[in-house]
């Protein structure tokens, strides 16, 4: 299971190749650029022995696929989506579905009334509309009495200062994973950029009762030495916090 595209999703292909597995869900919170720019290099999409199911917004373009072939368009790209010799799903998300992994395959099935998820992996959907025009999709991923919650690119409510709609999905997960690109005072003015501050990532956390929160979505011109410190004074307001790091692992 894959989140967004961005060029992180680069090396996760290599690393995939290196496995047996030849199953991939690919999810998408939304089709802005920073989070789609990778796809047309992730190697498993050129191999016909891999399964790639899609899934994602179908607000847009009015599809999944459509938004997706318009991102991956010949006019920008030299392998459109069209032309990608693996196995392709597509799955339609408008944002209150709950996805059921069963069989043992990683392709996702709608839950039926009474179908029991016990000992299967669920994903939850939430279309929050907290970002652009269209909104993203938010993701929790449910397995073995866990959880993990993926808010990005959300801003959260100026007034309150969290994002109440995070907190009602968030909660009691785990790992929250939360949009925290500002400092209070860049904040003000970046108002309705679909951004939060990492302040309100933490009051966010708290109010769900998350076990931990990892602030992610960094401004691009923030520094490491800055992050460093705006993870210290996020520690002030929520202990368990961290700012997510490319290569850092974590074990439920």
């Amino acid at each position: 299971m894959v989140f967004d595209a961005g060029l992180g999703i680069i090396p996760a292909g290599r690393e995939l190749l290196k496995t047996e597995v030849h199953e991939l869900s690919l999810f998408f919170t939304h089709f802005h650029l920073d989070h789609c720019l990778g796809l047309n290099y992730l190697l498993p999409l050129y191999r016909p022995e891999f399964t790639v199911s899609f899934i994602g917004p179908a607000f847009g373009k009015g599809s999944l696929r459509k938004n997706l072939e318009f991102i991956t368009d010949e006019l920008v790209n030299p392998v459109g989506l069209k032309l990608f010799p693996c196995r392709k799903n597509y799955i339609d998300l408008q944002g209150s579905e709950v996805l059921v992994y069963c069989d043992g395959k990683a392709r996702p099935y709608r839950r039926r009334r009474g179908f029991a998820a016990r000992d299967r992996v669920v994903v939850r959907t939430m279309h929050n509309l907290r970002h652009s025009q269209l909104g993203v999709i938010n993701y929790r991923v449910e397995f073995g009495g866990k959880a993990l919650v993926l808010a990005t690119d959300v801003e959260g409510d100026a007034e309150l200062g969290y994002s109440p709609e995070v907190a009602d999905f968030a909660a009691g997960a785990d790992l929250l994973l939360l949009d925290g690109q500002f400092t209070a005072g860049e904040y003000a003015s970046r108002r309705g950029w679909g951004h939060s501050t990492f302040e309100m990532a933490c009051r966010t956390a708290e109010r769900a009762g998350v076990k931990q929160l990892a602030v992610i979505h960094h401004d691009p011109g923030h520094t490491d030495k800055m992050l460093a410190a705006m993870e210290r004074e996020a520690r002030v307001i929520f202990r368990n916090t961290f700012f997510a790091r490319e290569g850092k692992e974590l074990e439920f």
